[in-house]
């Protein structure tokens, strides 16, 4: 088969550095500690209680969680491990746009649904020991979804997330993932470092996107049905590891090799046409 166009020598792990330097630019916010009332440059890993708007005094966190607002308190931060999510905190301000956690937390149903965070555009649940199935349902402005380090053997309910552009849920204990085609303006997609075995059919979706990148290294993948990733936009980027088959009929293998896909192995070279292809 003629040199394939479907690998270059610059490894996608370099676009995939890229991209996320790229997002953590866009998300960076003053390093200046917001008083809940607006009032001043209170302390607030000092702070213990907040008044509402309806003169109303709360616990906006438990002595075990010292967690931050940020930029106009529009941003919540929690660096420190508790027994349970600390939901006394959604009630203190109105239109939270980005929650941050960093320590392991099992996140069950309802205790991310608060009316407060119906306009949460980033969420990064970093070391998440559970996520319930309907945890992230109530949660459809969603553009940034971080879920790495974690130790979920299965992802949540996604089909709520449609204006996602970038998921990572790398370094976990994923097995399988499901289908993603509603979410056309995806532009990143991190898996590595789990142990997948299988992509569902029509895993990627036709995104509107120009380019996308994908990683998939250092999981069980050995074999993978074209229709999983054909649908990807024509520049993309994947990293596998282990792949060594790739099944197409033979109008798949012609849409694939028309696609100027870079990848750091040569997916031409491991194409197998066949009339009906297997569903590894």
């Amino acid at each position: 088969m003629a040199s394939s166009r479907l690998s270059v020598p610059r490894s996608s792990r370099s676009f995939e550095t890229d991209h996320k330097n790229g997002v953590q630019e866009n998300m960076k916010v003053p390093h200046a500690k917001i008083n809940c009332q607006g009032t001043g440059a209170e302390d607030l890993f000092h702070r213990r209680k907040y008044t509402l708007q309806d003169g109303t005094e709360v616990e906006a966190r438990s002595d075990g969680c010292p967690c931050t607002w940020w930029d106009d308190d529009r941003i919540w931060r929690c660096e420190q491990p508790g027994e349970a999510v600390p939901t006394q905190c959604w009630q203190v301000h109105e239109d939270v746009r980005i929650i941050q956690f960093s320590t392991p937390f099992a996140f069950p149903s309802h205790d991310l649904t608060h009316e407060n965070l119906l306009n949460l555009e980033i969420l990064e649940l970093n070391y998440a020991t559970e996520i319930a199935d309907d945890a992230l349902t109530a949660l459809k402005k969603l553009w940034y979804l971080d879920i790495m380090y974690g130790n979920i053997t299965k992802l949540p309910d996604l089909s709520s997330q449609t204006l996602l552009t970038s998921l990572d849920a790398s370094y976990n204990r994923l097995t399988t993932v499901p289908s993603l085609t509603h979410m056309t303006k995806l532009s990143f997609l991190g898996l590595h470092h789990n142990m997948i075995h299988h992509l569902p059919d029509h895993f990627l979706p036709a995104s509107s996107v120009s380019s996308f990148i994908m990683s998939l290294a250092n999981n069980l993948l050995t074999a993978i049905n074209a229709s999983s990733i054909v649908r990807a936009p024509q520049f993309s980027s994947f990293t596998f590891d282990h792949l060594n088959t790739l099944w197409a009929t033979q109008a798949q293998s012609r849409q694939l090799i028309a696609k100027e896909f870079i990848c750091n192995i040569d997916l031409e070279r491991i194409i197998v046409t066949t009339d009906n292809p297997p569903h590894p």
